[in-house]
Protein backbone atom coordinates (compact mmCIF):
# COMPACT_ATOMS: atom_id res chain seq x y z
CA UNK A 1 0.00 0.00 0.00
CA UNK A 2 1.34 3.49 -0.96
CA UNK A 3 1.50 6.52 1.35
CA UNK A 4 -1.50 8.13 -0.94
CA UNK A 5 -3.26 5.12 -0.37
CA UNK A 6 -3.01 5.49 3.45
CA UNK A 7 -3.66 8.87 3.38
CA UNK A 8 -6.96 8.58 0.76
CA UNK A 9 -8.22 6.26 3.33
CA UNK A 10 -7.47 8.55 6.70
CA UNK A 11 -9.26 11.39 5.01
CA UNK A 12 -12.29 9.31 3.71
CA UNK A 13 -12.62 8.21 7.37
CA UNK A 14 -12.25 11.70 8.87
CA UNK A 15 -14.66 12.92 6.29
CA UNK A 16 -17.25 10.56 7.06
CA UNK A 17 -16.57 11.49 10.84
CA UNK A 18 -17.32 14.93 9.90
CA UNK A 19 -20.54 14.41 8.32
CA UNK A 20 -21.68 12.16 11.36
CA UNK A 21 -20.44 14.66 14.10
CA UNK A 22 -22.69 17.60 11.86
CA UNK A 23 -25.77 15.23 11.53
CA UNK A 24 -26.06 15.02 15.26
CA UNK A 25 -28.26 17.24 17.44
CA UNK A 26 -26.40 19.70 20.47
CA UNK A 27 -26.59 16.35 22.72
CA UNK A 28 -25.33 13.87 20.34
CA UNK A 29 -22.52 15.95 19.17
CA UNK A 30 -21.37 16.95 23.08
CA UNK A 31 -20.86 12.98 23.70
CA UNK A 32 -19.28 12.02 20.47
CA UNK A 33 -15.95 10.66 20.03
CA UNK A 34 -14.95 13.47 17.55
CA UNK A 35 -15.55 16.09 19.71
CA UNK A 36 -13.68 13.97 23.29
CA UNK A 37 -10.65 13.66 21.02
CA UNK A 38 -10.37 17.44 19.78
CA UNK A 39 -10.90 18.54 23.56
CA UNK A 40 -8.97 15.67 25.46
CA UNK A 41 -6.27 15.11 23.30
CA UNK A 42 -2.91 16.21 25.73
CA UNK A 43 -2.16 18.23 22.89
CA UNK A 44 -5.01 20.18 22.67
CA UNK A 45 -5.58 20.90 26.84
CA UNK A 46 -3.18 24.05 26.61
CA UNK A 47 -5.64 25.64 23.92
CA UNK A 48 -9.27 24.67 25.59
CA UNK A 49 -7.66 25.58 29.11
CA UNK A 50 -6.69 29.09 28.45
CA UNK A 51 -9.19 31.00 30.02
CA UNK A 52 -13.29 30.32 31.62
CA UNK A 53 -14.36 30.76 27.90
CA UNK A 54 -12.61 27.63 26.53
CA UNK A 55 -13.19 25.35 28.96
CA UNK A 56 -17.22 25.46 28.27
CA UNK A 57 -18.58 23.10 27.03
CA UNK A 58 -20.46 25.18 23.97
CA UNK A 59 -16.89 26.18 23.09
CA UNK A 60 -15.58 23.33 22.64
CA UNK A 61 -18.74 22.05 20.39
CA UNK A 62 -18.09 25.23 18.41
CA UNK A 63 -14.72 24.85 17.90
CA UNK A 64 -15.31 20.80 17.18
CA UNK A 65 -17.84 22.10 14.47
CA UNK A 66 -15.37 24.48 13.16
CA UNK A 67 -13.48 21.02 12.61
CA UNK A 68 -15.81 19.20 10.91
CA UNK A 69 -16.80 22.15 8.47
CA UNK A 70 -12.97 22.99 7.53
CA UNK A 71 -12.54 18.84 6.35
CA UNK A 72 -15.63 19.12 4.06
CA UNK A 73 -14.63 22.31 2.81
CA UNK A 74 -11.66 20.98 1.12
CA UNK A 75 -12.79 17.53 0.20
CA UNK A 76 -14.91 18.05 -3.21
CA UNK A 77 -11.66 20.56 -4.19
CA UNK A 78 -9.46 19.38 -6.70
CA UNK A 79 -5.54 19.77 -5.79
CA UNK A 80 -5.13 22.46 -9.13
CA UNK A 81 -7.79 24.35 -7.59
CA UNK A 82 -7.03 25.48 -4.66
CA UNK A 83 -4.09 28.13 -5.15
CA UNK A 84 -4.52 30.66 -7.86
CA UNK A 85 -1.12 31.53 -9.44
CA UNK A 86 -0.07 35.33 -9.17
CA UNK A 87 -1.25 36.46 -12.37
CA UNK A 88 -5.05 35.41 -11.44
CA UNK A 89 -4.86 37.16 -8.13
CA UNK A 90 -3.58 40.29 -9.96
CA UNK A 91 -6.20 40.17 -12.81
CA UNK A 92 -8.93 39.99 -9.90
CA UNK A 93 -7.39 43.46 -7.64
CA UNK A 94 -7.03 44.74 -10.90
CA UNK A 95 -10.91 44.17 -11.60
CA UNK A 96 -11.83 45.12 -8.74
CA UNK A 97 -9.70 48.21 -8.47
CA UNK A 98 -11.48 49.56 -12.29
CA UNK A 99 -14.81 48.65 -10.47
CA UNK A 100 -14.59 50.81 -7.78
CA UNK A 101 -13.17 53.74 -9.58
CA UNK A 102 -16.57 53.11 -11.77
CA UNK A 103 -18.27 53.67 -9.14
CA UNK A 104 -17.05 56.60 -7.62
CA UNK A 105 -17.46 58.60 -10.92
CA UNK A 106 -20.63 57.23 -11.44
CA UNK A 107 -21.79 59.70 -9.22
CA UNK A 108 -25.10 60.52 -7.04
CA UNK A 109 -27.39 58.24 -9.58
CA UNK A 110 -25.90 54.99 -8.14
CA UNK A 111 -28.04 52.86 -6.58
CA UNK A 112 -27.71 53.27 -2.43
CA UNK A 113 -26.65 49.70 -1.95
CA UNK A 114 -23.46 50.36 -3.86
CA UNK A 115 -22.06 53.02 -1.73
CA UNK A 116 -22.67 50.79 1.17
CA UNK A 117 -20.40 49.47 3.95
CA UNK A 118 -22.36 45.84 3.41
CA UNK A 119 -20.59 46.15 -0.55
CA UNK A 120 -17.77 48.53 -0.35
CA UNK A 121 -15.74 46.77 2.08
CA UNK A 122 -15.79 42.99 0.67
CA UNK A 123 -14.41 45.33 -2.54
CA UNK A 124 -11.84 46.77 -0.86
CA UNK A 125 -11.05 43.32 0.55
CA UNK A 126 -10.82 42.31 -3.30
CA UNK A 127 -8.40 44.59 -3.86
CA UNK A 128 -6.24 44.40 -0.72
CA UNK A 129 -6.11 40.40 -0.90
CA UNK A 130 -8.63 38.51 -2.57
CA UNK A 131 -7.07 35.07 -1.65
CA UNK A 132 -7.12 33.38 1.43
CA UNK A 133 -4.10 31.32 0.41
CA UNK A 134 -0.68 32.76 -1.20
CA UNK A 135 -0.38 32.82 -4.55
CA UNK A 136 1.83 29.99 -6.67
CA UNK A 137 4.62 31.75 -8.31
CA UNK A 138 5.84 30.19 -11.11
CA UNK A 139 7.17 26.33 -11.24
CA UNK A 140 5.11 26.14 -7.88
CA UNK A 141 3.48 23.00 -7.33
CA UNK A 142 -0.60 23.63 -6.22
CA UNK A 143 -1.60 24.13 -2.26
CA UNK A 144 -2.64 20.63 -0.98
CA UNK A 145 -5.53 19.49 0.76
CA UNK A 146 -3.71 19.38 4.10
CA UNK A 147 -2.97 22.76 3.95
CA UNK A 148 -5.95 23.90 2.58
CA UNK A 149 -6.91 22.83 5.53
CA UNK A 150 -5.33 24.10 8.46
CA UNK A 151 -5.96 27.61 6.14
CA UNK A 152 -9.81 27.23 6.56
CA UNK A 153 -9.66 25.87 10.31
CA UNK A 154 -7.11 28.85 11.43
CA UNK A 155 -8.75 31.49 9.93
CA UNK A 156 -12.11 29.91 11.59
CA UNK A 157 -10.48 29.75 15.12
CA UNK A 158 -8.60 33.14 14.13
CA UNK A 159 -12.39 34.51 14.03
CA UNK A 160 -13.23 32.83 17.77
CA UNK A 161 -10.53 33.69 19.82
CA UNK A 162 -7.74 36.15 17.60
CA UNK A 163 -5.15 33.52 17.95
CA UNK A 164 -3.40 30.92 15.79
CA UNK A 165 -3.11 27.75 17.92
CA UNK A 166 -0.87 25.17 16.05
CA UNK A 167 -0.74 22.28 18.62
CA UNK A 168 -4.66 22.15 18.08
CA UNK A 169 -4.39 22.56 14.49
CA UNK A 170 -1.82 20.18 14.67
CA UNK A 171 -3.80 17.44 16.28
CA UNK A 172 -7.27 18.43 14.12
CA UNK A 173 -5.20 17.53 10.85
CA UNK A 174 -3.42 14.35 12.19
CA UNK A 175 -7.03 12.49 11.96
CA UNK A 176 -6.70 13.00 7.97
CA UNK A 177 -2.92 12.90 7.81
CA UNK A 178 -0.75 11.07 10.95
CA UNK A 179 2.36 12.43 10.01
CA UNK A 180 1.57 16.21 10.43
CA UNK A 181 3.52 17.86 13.15
CA UNK A 182 3.76 21.31 15.11
CA UNK A 183 6.22 22.20 12.66
CA UNK A 184 4.65 21.59 9.41
CA UNK A 185 1.43 23.88 10.62
CA UNK A 186 3.87 26.45 11.94
CA UNK A 187 5.47 26.27 8.08
CA UNK A 188 1.67 26.71 6.81
CA UNK A 189 1.06 29.72 9.28
CA UNK A 190 4.17 32.03 7.84
CA UNK A 191 3.60 35.37 9.61
CA UNK A 192 3.03 36.39 5.68
CA UNK A 193 -0.27 34.15 6.34
CA UNK A 194 -1.22 35.13 9.95
CA UNK A 195 -1.23 38.85 9.14
CA UNK A 196 -3.34 38.16 5.64
CA UNK A 197 -6.07 36.48 8.33
CA UNK A 198 -6.02 38.94 10.95
CA UNK A 199 -6.73 41.91 7.99
CA UNK A 200 -9.74 39.44 6.84
CA UNK A 201 -10.97 39.42 10.24
CA UNK A 202 -10.05 43.17 11.14
CA UNK A 203 -11.82 44.01 7.89
CA UNK A 204 -15.14 41.60 8.39
CA UNK A 205 -15.38 42.76 12.05
CA UNK A 206 -15.44 46.54 11.30
CA UNK A 207 -17.80 46.02 7.91
CA UNK A 208 -20.23 44.27 10.34
CA UNK A 209 -19.75 47.28 12.77
CA UNK A 210 -20.39 49.69 9.85
CA UNK A 211 -23.42 47.54 9.02
CA UNK A 212 -24.63 47.80 12.32
CA UNK A 213 -24.34 51.69 12.58
CA UNK A 214 -25.92 52.13 9.32
CA UNK A 215 -29.21 50.19 10.59
CA UNK A 216 -29.19 52.29 13.55
CA UNK A 217 -28.90 56.06 12.15
CA UNK A 218 -31.46 54.58 9.58
CA UNK A 219 -34.09 52.98 12.24
CA UNK A 220 -33.62 56.14 14.49
CA UNK A 221 -34.96 58.45 11.56
CA UNK A 222 -38.07 56.57 11.48
CA UNK A 223 -41.33 57.10 13.86
CA UNK A 224 -42.92 54.37 14.69
CA UNK A 225 -46.43 55.10 16.41
CA UNK A 226 -46.59 53.87 19.75
CA UNK A 227 -49.05 50.63 19.54
CA UNK A 228 -51.34 50.71 22.53
CA UNK A 229 -51.02 47.48 25.27
CA UNK A 230 -52.74 44.79 23.98
CA UNK A 231 -53.60 46.17 20.53
CA UNK A 232 -50.41 43.68 19.16
CA UNK A 233 -51.13 40.90 16.99
CA UNK A 234 -50.36 37.75 18.93
CA UNK A 235 -47.35 35.41 17.25
CA UNK A 236 -49.13 32.39 16.39
CA UNK A 237 -45.79 30.91 14.84
CA UNK A 238 -45.01 27.23 16.03
CA UNK A 239 -41.73 27.93 18.69
CA UNK A 240 -39.47 26.67 16.40
CA UNK A 241 -39.91 29.30 14.01
CA UNK A 242 -39.48 31.69 16.83
CA UNK A 243 -36.11 30.12 17.90
CA UNK A 244 -34.45 30.00 14.38
CA UNK A 245 -35.35 33.73 14.95
CA UNK A 246 -33.87 34.25 17.96
CA UNK A 247 -31.05 32.63 17.12
CA UNK A 248 -30.28 34.81 13.83
CA UNK A 249 -30.80 37.89 15.93
CA UNK A 250 -27.73 36.08 18.10
CA UNK A 251 -25.60 35.13 15.18
CA UNK A 252 -25.91 39.09 14.11
CA UNK A 253 -23.76 40.09 17.05
CA UNK A 254 -20.29 41.79 16.53
CA UNK A 255 -19.00 40.06 19.28
CA UNK A 256 -18.63 36.43 17.27
CA UNK A 257 -16.95 34.71 20.67
CA UNK A 258 -20.28 36.14 22.21
CA UNK A 259 -22.30 34.91 19.17
CA UNK A 260 -20.78 31.66 19.35
CA UNK A 261 -21.50 30.92 23.19
CA UNK A 262 -24.85 32.33 23.08
CA UNK A 263 -26.31 30.82 20.35
CA UNK A 264 -24.76 27.61 21.48
CA UNK A 265 -26.45 28.02 24.76
CA UNK A 266 -29.74 28.51 23.23
CA UNK A 267 -29.14 25.43 21.23
CA UNK A 268 -28.92 23.44 24.31
CA UNK A 269 -31.37 24.26 26.29
CA UNK A 270 -33.81 24.25 22.97
CA UNK A 271 -32.99 20.52 22.41
CA UNK A 272 -33.42 20.03 26.15
CA UNK A 273 -37.35 21.49 26.28
CA UNK A 274 -37.80 19.70 22.94
CA UNK A 275 -38.17 22.29 20.46
CA UNK A 276 -35.44 21.13 17.89
CA UNK A 277 -34.28 22.68 14.39
CA UNK A 278 -33.37 20.50 11.64
CA UNK A 279 -29.70 19.14 11.85
CA UNK A 280 -27.69 21.57 9.81
CA UNK A 281 -26.46 20.12 6.62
Amino acid sequence: MTVLDTENQHLSLALERAGQFLAQGPQQRAASDWLRHLREDRDSRTFFNGNALRRSPMFAMKVAEEVAKAYLGCSDVREGQIAPTGTQVRALQATASALESELVAAGAWLIADATGPAFREPLCQLQAMPSRVPPRTAGRLPVGKRRMFVLHLAESLYALGAEFPTKFLMVAAILAWEETSDRTIRLILTQEVRDAIAARAAATRAAGVASENATHRLLSRVRVKPVPAGAGTPDNRPDVDKLADALRLLESFTDRTAATVMVAALSQLADEFGIGLPADD
